[in-house]
């Protein structure tokens, strides 16, 4: 055996282009691994000397753990380095302004007396910290922290009552930042503290998750609606996960996540901003409610899915696996899919929602124009509320071969306020103005705006978090539950201005008319993406004779 040889650590060999190093779990602590018998970790190193190097370090860490739980049953530390407790209430800041700045993004999830609450609730905590020196109330928000980073510390530990006082100072500078805020004055989210060099695994040439989690987000379109899920699922999922090479991540990582977020309520970052608490604690709350199938799919599953798709075009030879996936991700929640979906308005609800003296009002009354045309452009196009609020009546609305039509795109020019957004590709269209809508005036409408120079179609709603349509869909929500018509009933509710989609193609089929789906921008199921290019598109004639077939029995009042 040559002296290189006796130098490397066991298990150590050459692997492809690299190195790995092999060790064999203890029988004794196999129930600790869930099932695995052996650990594998793949070194990428300039030389097999820097290799042999970052592998005995590699295995003295292993000893290290294998050491911890064989003495403790645990694979949490009982001692925390000075600046590991710093990072750690430094990621506590960062999370919970992060978490209140989110919800601003999102057009101001949590209701005042919700926010204020939170407010009260932290300024109590630390008030009884630092003030009265009980600093066992910091006990939950600390123990949260410290058990989700790997840290069992005894109660009676000077370890751990630095950690109470050092977590108490935090909780002090969320709370002076959050009354910051909330007085106007901003106070910019913090970084997330990157893993210092103690708790840095020595992986060298593979990089950390933080680090291909932070390159994808940089490089991802911010302009799409889409983005403001992607952020926040990747920063969630590198929380949940924790900061380690991308050549350690199992597919149980992706799967545990999944499951974590099936036993979150609805508006678990309202839980979050409120309680100062970690994600984990938050999934051990027996909640009344879980969030639903369609936010796990199309939030979550949809947000985390071109990641990976993305991080193995681009590391996988740097180690990042290959097979992680989301498919076959199961929703292990307690709601039943689609229960919020909406159903059609039935013809009594029309009449009252068109026929009434609350739209008589508004026909009669030039300030309240934007109230009157909103609610009839959903039920006579179809369309989605943001489709409707951001069309630009400078160039968004106009005549083509004796056709006036609604141009639904977001390449055309827009409020300086708003980032102008379709769906999907199917969702870009071209939707002719209803005969209905040119028959009550809606041109003159269209011509007033114009004229006073605005570049939305209803400027007395101001956008919100780059959408035109925040303040128009909570009014039209609000309108609903005035007239007596919100139902809440499960996959038959009556909601919002979504419920117009249905209403249009319910009564599309009801009258024979087929095609309605080329109005509202729906994609066909039957039909894959590939003969529908093929297809093309249907032409505005046709939309217009689609259109034309498709009416209500209401009597709207014509606007004065």
């Amino acid at each position: 055996m040559t002296d290189k040889e006796m130098a490397r650590p066991p298990g150590f060999a050459p692997h492809g282009k690299r190195w790995r190093i092999v060790k064999r779990i203890p029988n004794a602590l196999l129930p600790h691994y869930a099932g695995e018998t052996h650990l594998r970790y793949p070194i990428d190193a300039a030389n097999e000397s820097a290799a042999r190097v970052i592998g005995w370090r590699w295995h003295a860490e292993t000893e290290e753990t294998f050491e911890r739980i064989l003495k403790t049953g645990s694979a949490n530390k009982t001692r925390i380095p000075a600046d590991e407790v710093s990072r750690l209430v430094s990621t506590m800041l960062a999370s919970a302004l992060g978490a209140d700045e989110e919800g601003l993004l999102l057009g101001g999830n949590s209701e005042p007396h919700s926010r204020s609450a939170a407010l009260a609730e932290i300024e109590a905590g630390a008030r009884k910290a630092l003030g009265d020196g009980d600093l066992s109330a910091i006990g939950p928000v600390a123990d949260d922290w410290l058990q989700s980073h790997g840290y069992a510390l005894a109660p009676d530990s000077e370890d751990y009552r630095r950690v109470l006082l050092e977590f108490a100072k935090g909780l002090s500078q969320v709370l002076q930042a959050l009354k910051s805020r909330r007085a106007g004055e901003w106070v910019d989210t913090p970084a997330v503290p990157p893993l210092t060099a103690d708790t840095t695994p020595p992986t060298a040439g593979v990089p950390l998750l933080s680090a291909v989690v932070s390159a994808f987000i940089a490089k991802a379109d911010k302009a799409k609606p889409m983005f403001k899920k992607t952020e926040p699922t990747l920063r969630l999922f590198l929380e949940v996960t924790g900061d380690k090479p991308v050549s350690a991540l199992r597919q149980t990582d992706i799967d545990d996540f999944f499951a974590l977020l099936c036993k979150l309520p609805p508006r678990w970052r309202d839980e979050q901003r409120k309680r100062g608490c970690t994600v984990s604690a938050l999934a051990v709350v027996a909640w009344p409610e879980c969030i639903a199938p369609k936010t796990l799919e199309d939030s979550y599953i949809a947000a985390l899915r071109p990641f990976l798709g993305d991080s193995r075009r681009l590391y996988g030879d740097q180690g990042f696996p290959m097979h992680l996936t989301t498919d076959g991700i199961k929703y292990t929640g307690t709601r039943k899919g689609r229960e919020r979906a909406q159903r059609a308005l039935r013809p009594a609800e029309l009449v009252r929602l068109f026929n009434g003296p609350e739209c008589a009002a508004f026909a009669a009354d030039p300030a309240q124009a934007h109230r009157y045309w909103l609610p009839l452009l959903g039920l006579y196009t179809g369309a989605r509320v943001n489709e409707v609020c951001q069309l630009n009546p400078q160039c968004d609305i106009r005549e083509e071969g004796g056709i006036w039509l609604l141009d639904i795109t977001e390449e055309s020019e827009g409020d300086s306020r708003v980032s102008k957004s379709v769906k999907n590709e199917t969702s870009r269209r071209p939707v002719p103005v209803h005969p209905e809508l040119l028959r009550l005036g809606f041109l003159r409408y269209v011509e007033r705006v114009r004229a006073a120079g605005h570049a939305l179609l209803f400027p007395e709603w101001a956008p919100s978090g780059g959408k035109a349509s925040a303040a128009a869909a909570k009014w039209f929500r609000g309108y609903l539950a005035a007239l007596g018509l919100r139902d809440e009933t499960p996959r038959a509710c009556i909601l919002g201005f979504h419920c117009f989609r249905s209403t249009f193609l319910a009564r599309a089929y009801d009258l024979g008319v087929l095609d309605a789906e080329a109005v509202t921008g729906h994609a066909d199921a039957k039909v894959s993406a590939i003969v529908r290019g093929y297809r093309g598109a249907a032409g505005l004639d046709k939309r217009k004779r689609i259109l034309e077939q498709i009416t209500f029995d209401i009597d709207p009042p014509k606007p004065a």
